[in-house]
């Protein structure tokens, strides 16, 4: 396992470009597993969001996370995906085993080449890619498991005997002023499952700028402090634009 973090940068520094362009990285595992080193999985947190998101939601709903994990290594030819005209795989919504990872010839479905355009479904190359990342990542996972629950067999381990647990909530790292700092958001974002459209956190956000702003309207009307404060503040602004249009 790679020692540091983000190897995939580490191997792109290390290697030549022209090897890496014509025979493919010697260094492929920093490519294809960059959030896989020892510096970040050993910390506190980030194996068990890891752990948690992979055991609890099926390969489909990372298949765009993993895939976007590859961009440094197809982007540097690290990484060579084979290449296969006139088809595409599904990967995204897949619901079952058959339906994922299943190969579509662009002339049995109306709609295949146009969902590779567009990115809903991915080639052939770039599917086998994500495929092998996530049967690596799983067993590695099982294997940790394992290590970390030796007392118990594999076979009893998934039995009803050990039912599913409901998701725990870990302490999240806020700041002074009670927010997760953009640091800790883009460090935690690769091992946790994938964050879809929040249109609930959406709304509070819509509702707290309008409060601010019917605070902002009421102050300036009753308190001639504020009026007298913020109409200085916009003074020079104003001065300034009309200097421009001269």
């Amino acid at each position: 396992m790679p020692v540091s973090h983000r190897p995939d940068f580490a191997a792109f520094r290390q290697e030549y470009a022209v090897d890496r362009h014509a025979h493919g990285s010697k260094l492929k595992d920093h490519f294809m597993w960059p959030t896989v080193n020892q510096e970040d999985l050993s910390g506190p947190k980030l194996m068990l969001l890891l752990l948690n998101a992979r055991g609890r939601l099926a390969p489909p709903a990372f298949a765009a996370v993993d895939y976007e994990g590859l961009w440094i290594g197809k982007a540097t030819k690290g990484l060579h995906p084979e290449f296969l005209h006139y088809h595409t795989m599904i990967m995204h919504g897949a619901t079952n085993a058959e339906e994922y990872g299943k190969l579509i010839h662009w002339e049995s479905h109306p709609d295949a080449e146009e969902w590779v355009r567009t990115r809903r479904q991915l080639l052939p190359g770039d599917a086998l890619l994500v495929l092998e990342v996530q049967e690596r990542l799983m067993k590695f996972l099982v294997d940790c498991c394992h290590q970390i629950l030796h007392e118990i067999p594999p076979d009893v381990m998934i039995s009803d005997e050990y039912p599913v647990q409901p998701e725990p909530t870990l302490k999240t790292d806020s700041d002074a002023s009670g927010f997760v700092s953009l640091a800790v958001i883009t460090a935690e974002a690769p091992y946790k499952r994938p964050a879809g459209l929040d249109l609930w956190h959406l709304l509070y956000v819509l509702e707290a700028r309008m409060s601010a702003a019917g605070d902002h309207i009421w102050s300036l009307r009753e308190d001639p402090a504020y009026f007298s404060e913020q109409f200085r503040e916009s003074r020079p602004s104003r001065r300034d634009a009309s200097r421009h249009q001269w």
